[in-house]
């Protein structure tokens, strides 16, 4: 007999023991033991994953010669991020391939690049007849045939490049001077994310932004007529593709709790492009009544003393007028995570919530740490012969994607009165590869699974099958800004969370709080600080409530069009009503209703504030009063 097997045996058995008491020393465990409520069974019906059917291009080619044209000169690219970037950071815009189309619009993107490969002499020639007439022409990249129009000496290929530095003394960098939005990482030379670009040297044009070897990432010439010629040494909706897709784990300098606005500010670039080259553009801000910050409080419920701690939480939101989003764990399975608390949840913690007006989403059922690499599953999943089991920090046994969401989303409307679950957070921000087809099969519209800092933004976008970037999936992730588990301390942290958001607020964007209920002192007590600090500078609401407004804006489609006496019409259309809708207008103007259907809440120089219905509405720009 080999008893240095068996006392090794023993050892190994006697600290598996211990980790597994280790949760709950007072508790005597029975692994996959089942809280079974009675009467309680589903989903009734399957959801298998739709088919990941690539988007055609002729969905965004519609649209007026006052939207931005997007000329893409190949179809195998990443066209379809570029155009969800837009509708982000409210561009009007449509596609073609037609170079004779493109030009009628003042503002042309060749996209992803110009070369006499993609494009022939005559459509060369037409794009650079547009800019000597005084238009704008944006190129993804210059391989050829244009390097005079654009100021070229020479390009520069390379994927040893991984950081853009904006020129403070260029106009179109104006205002951006914070270091997180001078300074913008996009990729990792070296390790394990790289990314192709071409950067120019330059002779007759000014450098915009530089790569970290101070070749030109963005260059632009002026010419006498009014034209303006950019080019771009980095392929924009391939970086947004990554952005979104989560390829980008870090190249943020800091993972979480920071301001990481690459994506933003490269758009933002984009925008003053834009409206420069189409004095009437009229383009869509990103907060509701156009307050400069998002704000939205959430709270993940994956514990016994979390679900406990929680109505104090909703309290203090509900005290100050807050709708806060809970994410809620529907644990029934007793594993290494913990106790099941299936049953209190159904008996306190959810009437809680539901009795101060919060909303209520789904934080999976196991909660699982290797929830990206779990098997999709076939959409049969239901409780309670569904049983995963958590065995340890990297295996989970008999669970699926779909069965994750499919049976949370069916337990709290099942358990909470049949009120919709439209939203979703992953344990540990898990993101599987699935995840936004198997959101869209289940149900849901809105997802919460990423750090900012993974995704180089704070807004929300839409998100692709696969997170390929080829099959647009209608719904929406927003990333996470602040969270607690990592240091310092939330005690110690009420300063840099208020610095946090007043930089996003700069330029407009979301600020998406995570915080575990577990414990209230310095964890409500920020929450407390926060809403009280920043009431009067942002607007604030669920996440369901913001991805209703945000899904239906990215919906709105802006026509701009002169009249024959000389005054310019602004027709704006919705599938879906949408109140506290915020317009960027032309310097100097205001805005006018034509219309029954459309008000004008609120207009000021340069901006308004519109509620639509559903449908058509015509507004007219008008000078603003002296």
């Amino acid at each position: 007999m080999n008893y240095r097997y068996l006392a090794a045996l023993a050892l190994v058995l006697l600290i598996s023991s211990l980790a597994w008491y280790s949760v709950d020393p007072t508790r005597k465990r029975s692994a996959g033991e089942l809280e079974i409520i009675t009467g309680v069974s589903g989903p009734a019906t399957t959801t298998p994953l739709p088919p990941a059917t690539a988007t055609a291009v002729s969905r965004f080619q519609r649209g007026g010669r006052s939207r931005l044209a997007v000329l893409l000169t190949d179809s195998d690219s990443a066209w379809l991020s570029l155009a969800h970037g837009l509708q982000t950071i409210g561009i009007p815009f449509r596609f073609t391939t037609d170079v004779g189309t493109a030009v009628q619009h003042p503002v042309v993107y060749a996209y992803p690049a110009i070369s006499g490969r993609l494009l022939n002499g005559e459509a060369l020639r037409a794009l650079a007849r547009h800019v000597r007439n005084g238009h704008t022409v944006i190129a993804g990249t210059v391989h050829g045939g244009l390097h005079e129009l654009f100021g070229i000496d020479a390009v520069s290929p390379s994927r040893s490049r991984g950081r853009i530095e904006l020129r403070p003394e260029h106009p179109l960098t104006s205002g951006f001077d914070l270091p997180a939005e001078r300074l913008l990482p996009f990729a990792r030379p070296g390790h394990d994310i790289a990314m192709g670009t071409h950067a120019y040297i330059a002779g007759r044009a000014a450098v915009v932004a530089q790569f970290e070897d101070r070749t030109g990432a963005i260059i632009e010439r002026r010419f006498d007529s009014g034209g303006r010629a950019l080019a771009l040494g980095f392929d924009l909706g391939f970086l947004l593709q990554r952005a979104h897709g989560r390829r980008l784990e870090g190249v943020a300098r800091r993972h979480g709790n920071a301001y990481a606005p690459s994506v933003d500010v490269l758009l933002r670039v984009l925008k003053r492009v834009y409206r420069a080259g189409q004095p009437d553009a009229v383009t869509l801000g990103v907060v509701p009544d156009a307050r400069p910050l998002a704000m939205i409080f959430t709270h993940d419920i994956d514990s016994e003393v979390a679900n406990t701690q929680a109505p104090a939480f909703a309290r203090a939101a509900r005290e100050r007028g807050l709708t806060s989003t809970f994410f809620v764990q529907t644990k029934y399975v007793d594993d290494w995570n913990g106790v099941p608390f299936l049953r209190e949840l159904r008996h306190k913690g959810l009437q809680q919530l539901a009795a101060q007006g919060m909303e209520v989403a789904s934080h999976s059922v196991s909660h699982s740490p290797d929830f990206a690499s779990l098997a999709p599953g076939d959409g049969s999943e239901r409780y309670p012969t569904y049983r995963p089991v958590v065995l340890g920090p990297a295996e989970t046994r008999d669970a699926t994607v779909l069965g994750e969401l499919r049976v949370s989303r069916f337990l709290l409307e099942a358990l909470n009165g049949g009120a919709p679950v439209r939203s979703f957070r992953s344990g540990h921000l898990a993101y599987p590869d699935a995840l936004p087809e198997a959101l869209l099969a289940t149900g849901y519209r809105f997802s919460s699974s990423m750090l900012a800092s993974t995704a180089l933004t704070h807004l929300p976008f839409a998100l692709t099958a696969q997170r390929a970037g080829r099959a647009a999936v209608p719904v929406f992730e927003f990333p996470v800004t602040l969270e607690d588990e990592l240091p310092p301390a939330l005690a110690e942290r009420v300063a840099d969370a208020l610095t946090l958001a007043r930089r996003i607020a700069r330029h407009g964007g979301m600020f998406l709080v995570l915080i575990h209920p577990d414990r209230a002192g310095d964890k409500l007590d920020l929450q407390n600080r926060l809403a009280d600090t920043l009431a009067t500078e942002a607007w604030t609401g669920s996440l369901s409530e913001f991805g209703a407004w945000w899904a239906t804006r990215a919906q709105v489609a802006i026509e701009v069009t002169g009249r024959p006496d000389g005054s310019i019409k602004v027709e704006i259309t919705t599938p879906e009503a949408i109140r506290q809708l915020a317009l960027e207008l032309p310097r100097g103007r205001t805005l006018a209703p034509l219309s029954p259907g459309g008000t004008v809440e609120r207009t000021w120089p340069g901006g308004a504030i519109v509620a639509l219905d559903a449908g058509r509405q015509g507004f007219m720009l008008k000078p603003a009063s002296p």
